[in-house]
């Protein structure tokens, strides 16, 4: 295949890609620990995209609720309120990156080579703090 060949096929391809997958550029596999516990996980570019945007959906999502579940608390479970309030405070900053870097996207830039490399990591991250205050927000005050 010449290189003439190939080019129009990257930008087929480019053309196609979720938003996401645009932050991470180039072939092969990614290792990373899995937010759940200290397994590996292998991913390939096509299979972390779809994962990103999984994390990312998820992270809206549960933002949303809790906004909605805060303003309903607030007095009545002033404690649940400010123990929600310190994982949201916490689950922002893990996400930080991940919303950074969809933004980048949108407005057309890219990502240094650096931040790609930690990308994975702030994903997990992310999906660790975001699962953390779904639990919360499921299962309410806990019992003492």
């Amino acid at each position: 295949m010449t290189s003439g060949n190939i080019k129009p096929l990257l930008a087929a391809r480019c053309a196609i890609a979720l938003p996401v997958l645009a932050v991470v550029a180039g072939c092969g596999t990614l290792v990373f620990n899995q937010p759940s516990g200290p397994e590996i996980d292998y991913m390939d570019r096509a299979e972390f995209r779809d994962y990103t945007e999984q994390v990312f959906r998820r992270h809206n999502a549960v933002q949303n609720r809790l906004m909605m579940t805060l303003s309903d608390i607030e007095e009545s479970h002033p404690r649940r309120y400010q123990r929600l309030m310190r994982e949201e405070h916490r689950m922002m900053q893990a996400c930080q990156r991940l919303n950074e870097a969809v933004a980048a996207h949108m407005d057309g830039d890219e990502m240094g080579f650096f931040q790609r490399l930690k990308f994975p990591l702030d994903v997990t991250d992310c999906e660790r703090r975001t699962a953390n205050v779904e639990a919360s927000l499921e299962h309410g005050p806990p019992q003492l």
